[in-house]
């Protein structure tokens, strides 16, 4: 409480914010490479007007399990409004579905990639077709990647979003 300049009341101390009109992301993943090379990249990538429209936080280097746990702590401890995701592979995650379901129960929102993120980056290229793991998953994209960017496929690259941008 502040007191009034003129007579001494106490009142309410008032802070104007204002929601981005696209929303306000926290998205917290298991990787310290790909997921979050990618994510802080789109952030990093908006224009001024565009980081004015839209926030997004990621907290990376998660263990899996404790997704859930990690980001009903984090929304806690801010008490503004932010749609919480967390974001990981299908890969060979033994309690995949309790995850999902502890997210759910949490209205917290789920994105994963069956069988590892470089399936979502192919969707700059086209249709990955018939991967059964994630080793032939980041293989095939390198060489697509390698192909179509004329560069070398670095999981952990912090300019991975800059190669998108440029078609």
């Amino acid at each position: 409480m502040t007191k009034h300049k003129h007579t001494g009341i106490p009142r309410a101390r008032t802070v104007c914010t204002k929601e981005p009109a696209l929303g306000y992301y926290v998205i917290f993943t298991d990787t310290e490479a790909t997921e979050t090379c990618y994510f802080r990249g789109l952030r990093d990538s908006l224009n001024t007007d565009g980081k004015r429209e839209i926030t997004i936080k990621v907290f990376d280097n998660i263990k899996t399990e404790k997704l859930v746990n990690n980001c009903l702590e984090k929304i806690s401890e801010n008490p503004q409004f932010a749609v919480p995701w967390i974001v990981f592979d299908r890969d060979k995650v033994p309690a995949f579905d309790a995850i999902i379901a502890d997210a759910k129960v949490h209205d917290i929102h789920v994105g994963w990639s069956n069988p590892c993120f470089e399936v979502w980056l192919y969707g700059y290229f086209g249709t990955l077709n018939g991967v059964e793991d994630s080793v032939q998953c980041c293989r095939q994209f390198g060489e697509k990647f390698k192909k179509v960017t004329h560069n070398e496929y670095v999981k952990s690259k912090k300019t991975i979003w800059a190669a998108y941008s440029l078609w």
